[in-house]
């Protein structure tokens, strides 16, 4: 039979090399039809996959007597699935069934692959693989152990994942076969750089012949290392597919489509990948690695923490990086997001690529000192390292107990609990454990709280900085001169200081924001709060829908309830205007020892005069005007009273204090004047026949 080919898109930016050899290992054209550019022909074989390998899975198993390790034939399951991470084809063992793929050990000396098939190879039509064979003689040198990434240079692994390169339909990446020359290369990504499949180790220091096209390599300087003299000193090779192996699989299966490496993926130290191929990306476990990193999600790492020495990283897809002394030995694969890298222990080199990445220093206890400017060049200092960062986002200190000292416009993360941090332009994400000191000296922050964080956080902003603050699930304290709040589920504690502004929008959370010597202007949220006015004068302080207690301040404020809620606003020495025609609850307003204008609302207010003079609107509803002894010769102008409904309380004025006031009772311009006996004036605007009935 034979199969109409789909392949998939080739990414942007591959170079022609590497487009031919891609061509080359399938024998299939980018856009879908053969082409006469087959490296099947040198084993004369038509282009061709497996049969309905979109489907079923095809079965693999072992020919009797062959001589496979129980270690062995887990690597060669492993060898198959990783294959399948990137290609939409998978593997499952035959059981008691004859095999499709049939791996043996016989004595012959050889690593061959051989692939039956039906069906001719015509227009975009493929040969359909029926069965397929591997031999690998596991008594010779190289082959003894197919499991171990150190052992022999790594050759056992090296040599299942060619051999599956071939099962799949994969011819080598040039036109040789069992022996090489220098002149048989292919062009110049005709090398284990780039494809499993080629015979060209382009390591500088493997002690291999160079290919004529080594002089051409985009990617120069290898150095992949040799095994220890007690293993035999072998060069190391490629334990993975590498860049164009994987888009040649995909060429003729497409790409995965159920993988383990479909995002989230941490690669390296503290590797999360599941199942069998997390061996082949887990640095304590192939603890010389050279590989490729392929995953066709978003939020990936690569966590270099376990290595002291010296690391320089690209994180644009295409491109290699060195780690752990060797030189390009990790590759990005082409349509691969890596977001994220934890730095080594050394001093790093770290290219960031377009994806917002993120770089992240996870030592406890150090003094990091971050200069640059955010997407331009960068670098951190700390405990005789320097580490220098491009086109990075973020800078993530996750440690905790750390110093951190940041200038320029770059993001900053903290994590692991306890860091100070003085910063001057940067924009901060707080981490989960809480408990940080963030000192804004200059600049404007950006300061997120984490979501599921513990809070517990300090903030303040000296008189130089500006903060933008977005609260989260736990409660901050913030003292800042001139801030920007966003309250989150639980609220924020915010306090103004050297003359500057606050402005608080709220959220669920409840919160308290007192002015100090600043200027505010508060939007309260659901979750209500404490607020207060600041000295600075011109404050704008608004309920929100939930309750909310409101101080003023000496200053000028102009308060507004617009809620259901019970509120209590109790204004300053300044002249207060407060303004709650909008609200259905049952509020309490006190005036205080300036000029103050209380307006309440639909509900049954209280409203209470103060030690200045007060101007009261009780509002719809049944209000309580109260009058505190004390005033001392102020004037109470209640400009709404009711008869039938509201109530005048004298308080703290004695038993006699309603018969003075009864008695004292003046009729002004159609309103009804009353004086008290410390000689406060009460006047009733446009109400002529005050029911003294209604004091109490």
């Amino acid at each position: 039979m034979a199969d109409e080919h789909a392949p998939s898109a080739l990414p942007a930016g591959l170079g022609s090399d590497a487009q031919t050899t891609v061509t080359f290992l399938t024998g299939v054209a980018a856009g879908g039809n053969l082409s006469t550019i087959d490296g099947n022909a040198t084993f004369g074989e038509p282009q061709h996959k497996w049969l309905g390998a979109a489907g079923k899975p095809v079965t693999y198993g072992f020919m009797s007597g062959a001589a496979f390790t129980a270690a062995d034939r887990n690597f060669i399951a492993a060898g198959l699935a990783l294959w399948s991470d990137v290609a939409n084809i998978t593997f499952a063992p035959s059981g008691s069934a004859a095999p499709q793929i049939a791996f043996d050990t016989n004595r012959r000396g050889v690593s061959q692959t051989l692939d039956n098939t039906s069906g001719a190879a015509i227009g975009n039509v493929l040969a359909q693989v029926t069965s397929a064979t591997t031999t690998i003689d596991t008594s010779i040198t190289g082959w003894t152990n197919l499991a171990s990434f150190s052992v022999t240079g790594g050759y056992g692994p090296h040599t299942v994942l060619h051999e599956i390169g071939h099962i799949l339909g994969l011819s080598h990446s040039g036109d040789y076969n069992g022996g090489v020359a220098p002149s048989d290369q292919y062009n110049s990504t005709d090398s284990e750089q780039w494809s499993i499949m080629s015979y060209f180790d382009p390591a500088v220091d493997s002690g291999q012949l160079a290919g004529k096209y080594a002089s051409q390599y985009t990617v120069s300087g290898t150095r992949w290392g040799i095994s220890s003299a007690e293993d035999g000193g072998y060069a190391q090779v490629p334990q993975t597919w590498m860049p164009l192996d994987i888009l040649a699989a995909q060429r003729l299966y497409g790409v995965a489509v159920d993988t383990p490496l479909s995002g989230g993926q941490v690669f390296g130290f503290h590797c999360n990948v599941l199942g069998a191929t997390k061996q082949f990306f887990d640095f304590t476990q192939n603890v010389t690695p050279i590989l490729t990193l392929w995953d066709k999600g978003v939020g990936n790492t690569l966590d270099l923490s376990g290595y002291a020495s010296d690391a320089a990283v690209n994180l644009n897809p295409g491109t290699f990086s060195s780690v752990d002394g060797l030189v390009n030995n990790i590759g990005i694969a082409y349509g691969t997001a890596i977001d994220r890298v934890v730095s080594s222990l050394g001093s790093d080199t770290i290219i960031g690529n377009a994806d917002n990445d993120t770089v992240a220093f996870g030592v406890a206890g150090q003094a990091y000192y971050l200069s640059g400017n955010g997407g331009g060049a960068e670098a951190v200092y700390w405990s005789g390292h320097s580490d220098a960062l491009a086109g990075i986002a973020t800078v993530a200190f996750e440690g905790g107990a750390s110093t951190v000292v940041a200038t320029g416009s770059g993001g900053i993360q903290l994590g692991g609990g306890g860091n100070v941090a003085f910063l001057t332009g940067a924009a901060v994400q707080l981490g989960l454990c809480g408990g940080d000191t963030v000192v804004v000296q200059g600049g404007s922050e950006t300061i997120a709280a984490a979501a599921g964080g513990t809070g517990r956080n300090l903030i303040f902003g000296e008189t130089g900085g500006r903060i933008h603050y977005a609260g989260a699930t736990a409660v901050d304290t913030l003292v800042a001169t001139f801030a920007t709040i966003a309250g989150g589920a639980a609220g924020v504690v915010a306090f103004g200081a050297n003359n500057g502004s606050l402005s608080y929008s709220g959220g669920a959370g409840q919160a308290t924001v007192i002015g100090g010597s600043a200027t505010v202007s508060i939007l309260g949220g659901v979750g209500g709060g404490l607020f207060g006015g600041g000295g600075g004068g011109g404050n704008s302080i608004q309920s929100g829908a939930g309750q909310v207690t409101v101080f003023g301040s000496a200053a000028s404020d102009a308060i507004v309830l617009d809620n259901a809620a019970a509120n209590v606003v109790v204004a300053g020495s300044g002249a207060e205007q407060v303004q709650a025609a909008r609200s259905t609850g049952n509020n309490a307003l006190y005036a205080g020892s300036g000029s103050d204008t209380l307006t309440g609302g639909l509900g049954d207010d209280a409203l209470y005069a103060g030690r200045g003079n007060a101007t009261l609107t009780g509002g719809g509803g049944n209000n309580y005007f109260g009058v505190i002894n004390g005033q001392a010769g102020g004037q109470v102008l209640i400009t709404d009273w009711h008869n039938a409904t509201d109530l005048l309380g004298l308080i703290g004025y004695g038993a006699s204090a309603i018969a003075t006031a009864a008695a004292q009772e003046q009729q002004v311009n159609g309103s009804t004047v009353v004086r008290l006996a410390d000689n406060t004036r009460i006047t009733f605007s446009g109400v002529t026949n005050v029911m003294i009935t209604h004091f109490v």
